[in-house]
């Protein structure tokens, strides 16, 4: 067959499947490599390099879709037709001294995939390999813009017959091929048709449905050639005569059994119902185009929801109707209209046959199947039994193996084997090992403690009688011993008693930080009442609405704030008038009958949420839950002692100040009450710090950055004293510390333990170092002993170490609820599968991820 030099002399466009070749490779970068599709042929009996050089070129010479080269050319992507060297030949490899020949074979045929091919052209390349005295491997590859796995079949079956002929000293039959001519212009009748509209319109949707659905969440890590397993792994064949049997019963392809067992594995791993697939269509939809040794196929993004709640036959179903519809469609070139960030490929192939001829046997194998960009599973169907093979250079997500992910399938079908109708949802994914790892991280053990709680009076009334003498809180110059402010409270809470006020009623506090509202708190608490603390700062529209939805029965304030509760009907309490200037008056222990104790289990305080989400809602949190907070926190290494000095440094509003309050005054240490004016100044902060001589401090990041800077500024080093810094209340970024360890490269203790209002100020512990100052995450550590930590999915299910999912938080410092709205309570205290009958996990709404560490990580 002669050269077609019409075709040579012109320059086309590129087709939509190799345009969206193309443009994948744009995306990734490199000079082809990765975009190399191979096959394997091994030749057993009689070779000669010679003839097959001469049956190579011939083929290549009748396939003038292979001879292209890629250009632009004003802005557009172009190929033309080139020649092909009569001299050009391939040498052949000498294995035969190798300790395992054809292992060394397969390892050079996967480093000559690796090697750049660039666009220019040839964009092919061929390589044999002796392994034996009767045995050579030949790799037969191209780039895969010149050919798919169809083309480079028909091209091999080509090869094959030429070989046979030239070897028996005859010459070549015709070629059936047809060429670059006929693909150009099938695309362009394509393109002008009823259906290409009707594609394109489907493809539209389909991707602005899948834009709409995916987060920014990165889900897979390149992993480097060394991590790549491309070794086959067959499926056993009881295995694969049940799948076919599953099939039956649903009535779909057997294909399609492992499509969705796929899709199943990769929800569970990524933590979504949603999971898109990238499904290789070969676009071959009529008889010419099954005659050209072109590139044709393409990849089709094919969105699967993972619904928990139904049977995997349903499952099944709706997988094959989504392939179906896919396929209906599948001539489009999908990735010119946009690229869809694909979770797996899964490619079903056929095998095929042995070719045996006069001089031997051919044997195929596959190697890489081009469009390489994410993982990829080949599916190969052999005569009665199923292999699987990773084809790709990326790990299964979050560097599991291919192996990791056969076993999980391999899980995922005995499940369904053994019951077809079970929910989707009950199928188990992960191995033992894995199970207990995170059973391990989560603390699931805090579920089955069953500790016993006291309340907050009861455990003040206790630090009281062991230092009654020792000073519990210093505000603007005053002190208080743990005797006065016992005294104090006392006294108010009986006034407060004695105007009705007890267990079950709810009390507001409309209260600067200062000494009397330390007090009024306490106060509070003996009667068995929960306090409402409303900050002075907020704005009368926020304080009606708080008021006008806890109902307290009383408002407990001072003179400058007394007009600000006009208005709204409830009985005014002025602090001021009860407070004797004098605190060494009769002890309220003398003074009248003693106050009853309120049980753990009753409420503590309402502390309602900032709104930014919505409306503002009124948390309900216990004494237990407070005071087991204390409990659990010791366990992590931090213990609260009678020599600490504590600040006050957050609104009454702000949950942390529940931390800086029973931190020190139900332990015996010191509180430091920061004014109002000196919270609100950096620099004054730091001297009241230092002038008091305080050990603990609470601090949100974004506030201690700005103490940092004026420390940063001090000419003395260590004026400070601080023991441990504690950061809440937002997200830390650890690498903002490093000029405060360049000072402090001993103490203080930094410490981020992240928390939410509904579980009860702090969930987790996490010491910070130096090296943190190196990470870009934000460490959140370990639960606290009394919480148990689940990352789940959408159907509450646990993710996998690495994978991003929502934080649930389970366990004793879990809180009532929402006040007074019992529907919101229910949706986010949600029952806990993981506990007894009865038990709740909060939903924190926080995308989190266990670390191999077993921390969590924002």
């Amino acid at each position: 067959m002669g050269l077609n030099m019409s075709i040579q002399s012109q320059i086309f466009p590129l087709t939509g499947p190799q345009l969206d070749v193309w443009l994948g490779q744009q995306i990734v970068g490199g000079e082809g490599a990765g975009w190399i599709i191979g096959q394997l042929v091994i030749v057993d009996g009689e070779f000669s390099p010679q003839v097959m050089d001469r049956a190579l070129r011939q083929a290549v010479l009748e396939s003038d879709p292979v001879r292209v080269s890629i250009f632009e050319s004003d802005g557009v992507v172009c190929q033309q037709v080139g020649d092909v060297d009569e001299a050009l030949g391939w040498p052949l490899v000498d294995l035969r001294s190798s300790d395992n020949p054809q292992a060394e074979a397969l390892e050079l045929a996967h480093a000559e995939l690796n090697k750049p091919m660039p666009l220019v052209g040839p964009l092919y390349r061929f390589a044999y390999f002796r392994t034996g005295d009767d045995q050579v491997y030949v790799l037969f590859s191209s780039h895969h813009l010149v050919l798919d796995g169809f083309g480079a079949t028909i091209f091999t079956y080509r090869v094959f017959e030429l070989y046979e002929r030239f070897a028996a000293g005859l010459e070549p039959t015709p070629s059936s091929f047809s060429g670059l001519a006929d693909l150009i212009r099938l695309e362009k009748e394509y393109e002008e048709s009823d259906e290409y509209a009707l594609d394109r319109d489907f493809w539209l949707n389909e991707l602005a449905l899948l834009e709409s659905d995916r987060d920014a969440t990165p889900r897979l890590i390149r992993a480097s050639a060394d991590d790549v397993d491309s070794r086959p792994i067959k499926l056993a064949e009881s295995l694969v005569r049940d799948v076919k049997r599953i099939a039956d019963m649903c009535g779909v392809r057997w294909t399609t059994i492992l499509v969705a067992s796929a899709a199943l594995c990769s929800s569970r791993d990524l933590g979504r119902r949603d999971v898109i697939l990238g499904i290789p269509v070969g676009r071959r939809t009529l008889p010419e185009l099954k005659a050209i040794p072109g590139m044709c196929s393409g990849v089709a993004p094919l969105r699967i929801t993972v619904d928990g709640d139904i049977g995997f036959i349903e499952f099944v179903k709706s997988v094959s109707d989504r392939v179906r519809e896919c396929a209906r469609h599948q001539r489009f070139p999908v990735r010119t209209l946009g690229s869809a960030e694909l979770d797996m490929i899964v490619n079903v192939m056929p095998s095929f046959p042995p070719l045996a001829g006069a001089r031997g046997q051919w044997t195929f194998d596959y190697l890489n199947i081009g469009d390489l960009d994410t993982f990829s599973l080949a599916i190969i169907d052999g005569t009665g039994d199923i292999t699987l093979r990773q084809t790709s250079a990326f790990a299964y997500c979050h560097n599991r193996t291919f192996a990791d992910f056969v076993a999980r399938l391999r899980r995922v079908l005995d499940a369904v084997i053994a019951d077809p109708q079970r929910l989707v949802s009950s199928i188990e994914v992960f191995d033992e090992r894995e199970l207990v790892q995170l059973a391990s991280y989560s603390n699931r053990a805090a579920l089955a403690e069953d500790t016993a709680a006291v309340s907050i009076p009861a455990l003040f009334a206790a630090q009281v009688a062991r230092t009654p003498d020792a000073v519990a809180m210093v505000f603007e110059g005053q002190s208080w011993t743990y005797r006065e402010l016992d005294d104090a409270s006392s006294r108010f809470a009986r006034v407060l008693i004695e105007r009705g006020i007890g267990a079950g009623d709810i009390v507001a506090l409309l209260l600067p930080r200062s000494a009397e509202a330390i007090m009024s708190i306490v106060a509070v608490l003996q009667t068995g009442a929960a306090y409402l603390p409303i900050d002075v700062r907020h704005p009368d529209e926020r304080v009606g609405f708080m008021l006008a939805d806890a109902s307290p029965v009383a408002v407990i304030t001072t003179d400058e704030y007394v007009s600000r509760l006009t208005g709204h009907g409830l009985a005014v309490i002025n602090v001021a008038d009860h407070v004797s200037a004098d605190r060494s008056d009769t002890p309220a222990s003398q003074s009248g009958t003693p106050l009853v104790v309120p049980p753990a289990s009753a409420l503590a305080y309402i502390i309602y949420t900032s709104g930014t989400t919505g409306t503002p809602k009124g948390v309900a949190v216990t004494h237990e839950n407070v005071t087991q907070l204390f409990v659990a926190v010791r366990g992590s290494g931090f213990v609260p002692a009678a020599p600490q000095v504590w600040s006050q440094f957050h609104s009454y509003a702000f949950d942390v100040s529940v931390w800086e309050m029973w931190g020190a005054l139900l332990h015996g240490g010191r509180l430091v009450v920061v004014p109002e004016s000196v919270v609100r100044s950096p620099v004054d902060l730091h001297r009241l710090l230092v002038d008091e001589q305080v050990t603990v401090l609470s601090q949100t990041p974004s506030a201690f950055h700005a103490l940092q800077a004026v420390e940063d500024m001090q000419p003395e080093r260590q004026l400070l004293k601080l023991d441990a810094v504690v950061f809440a209340g937002e997200a830390l970024e650890p690498y903002r510390l490093s000029s405060w360890w360049g000072r402090y490269s001993d103490a203080p203790r930094l410490i981020n333990m992240y928390g939410t209002t509904e579980t009860t100020v702090h969930a987790s512990f996490r010491d910070l170092d130096e090296s943190d100052a190196n990470g870009s995450v934000s460490p959140i550590g370990v639960p606290l002993s009394n919480l148990a930590f689940f990352v789940l999915d959408e159907g509450l299910s646990e993710v996998p170490v690495g994978v991003v999912g929502e934080l649930y938080i389970a366990g004793r410092g879990v809180s009532r609820g929402y006040l007074r709205r019992p529907g919101l309570t229910a949706s986010r205290f949600v029952a806990c599968p993981f506990g007894s009958a009865g038990s709740r996990m909060y939903r924190t709404g926080d995308l989190v991820r266990w670390n191999a560490q077993g921390e969590l990580e924002y």
